[in-house]
């Protein structure tokens, strides 16, 4: 083999590697965005850094129930225009692209516990830095009426891929929220 096709050769796993890269943040950066209010349990996750573990309190239509589609072939949909807390309900995931405005795709049980298909932790971690860890894991924890209330963007693609983009503290991104509020 000549040098010039070793070289061609060399070339290929470093587009493809491009190519996917940059199809990847195309996905990450078009789409819906869906800000849903999360609440703490086991806030920090030592074992794996210094991440926030919570849960998403989820806008669950009264009128729909997991029972429409249980299990893996379901989609969490909306038609809601207004992307914070939209009000969801349960599709089969076959429908969604069709029924929905938006929707995420995943597994349903129960009448409002929804897990995030292919999203590793169920998209429920979020990386903060050491040095405000024990604050803010105090303030994820607190249950008093004025304690600081967290939200989370989702970027939803159109095929129903979902993405954490940014975690909110009173609507505020929490890396500005922690500049303006030092202790």
């Amino acid at each position: 083999m000549n040098a010039m096709l070793k070289s061609a050769l060399l070339f290929i796993p470093i587009l493809s590697l491009t190519g996917l890269s940059l199809l990847h943040e195309h996905h990450r950066s078009t789409g819906t965005v869906w800000t849903v209010p999360i609440d703490g349990y086991d806030p920090r996750d030592l074992l794996s850094g210094h991440y926030l573990r919570f849960q998403y309190l989820w806008n669950v239509h009264k009128d729909t129930s997991a029972s429409t589609c249980s299990g893996a072939d379901c989609a969490m949909c909306t038609d809601d225009a207004a992307q914070f807390n939209p009000g969801v309900r349960f599709v089969p995931l076959a429908e969604a692209p069709q029924a929905c405005a938006s929707f995420i795709a995943g597994n349903a049980y129960n009448e409002n516990q929804f897990y995030i298909r292919g999203a590793r932790d169920n998209l429920q971690r979020y990386y903060i830095p050491e040095r405000d860890a024990e604050r803010l894991q105090t303030l994820f924890i607190t249950n008093e009426s004025n304690a600081p209330k967290f939200s989370m963007h989702l970027r939803v693609t159109n095929n129903g891929i979902a993405y954490i983009e940014r975690m909110y503290v009173d609507d505020i991104a929490l890396e500005e929220w922690l500049q303006t509020h030092q202790d």
